[in-house]
């Protein structure tokens, strides 16, 4: 599984299970999946 299809499946879990919003902190490390919830249905950043 790529990092890619990880952050997609993590992500509509968390849809899934009712999360709404997201809170995200500043960080390199961070900057996959914070595009990804930049470009997500579902999720208010």
């Amino acid at each position: 599984m790529t990092q890619a299809q990880l952050i997609q499946q993590t992500l509509s879990t968390l849809v899934h299970f009712g999360v709404r919003e997201v809170c995200i902190a500043a960080g390199a490390r961070n900057a996959p999946l914070v595009a990804a919830l930049l470009t997500s249905n579902g999720l208010k950043v």
